[in-house]
C-alpha cells in the first residue's frame, strides 16, 4: 500500500495493518501495544470512516482485531 502524500484514512489502514502483523503484546509505536493500536485504529475508523470510501475501509479494517 502506497503511503507516501496518501490521505489519513489510508495512513491509518497501513498503520494498523502492520500493527497486526505483530504479536499484539509488541511494543511498536511509542511504547504502544500494537494491539492496541489495531483496536483504536478500528474504533475510530468504525465511527468516523467516509461514508463514501466505506468498501476501501472494509477492505483494510473489516473483521480483524488484534488481541491483547
Amino acid at each position: 500500500m502506497d503511503t507516501d502524500d496518501a490521505d489519513p484514512w489510508t495512513v491509518l489502514a497501513a498503520v494498523r495493518a502492520c500493527a497486526l502483523s505483530w504479536q499484539p503484546d509488541a511494543r511498536i509505536i511509542g511504547n504502544v501495544r500494537a494491539g492496541d493500536i489495531a483496536w483504536a485504529i478500528q474504533a475510530i475508523a468504525e465511527r468516523h470512516y467516509p461514508g463514501d470510501r466505506a468498501d476501501d475501509a472494509s477492505a483494510e479494517v473489516d473483521g480483524e482485531r488484534a488481541q491483547g
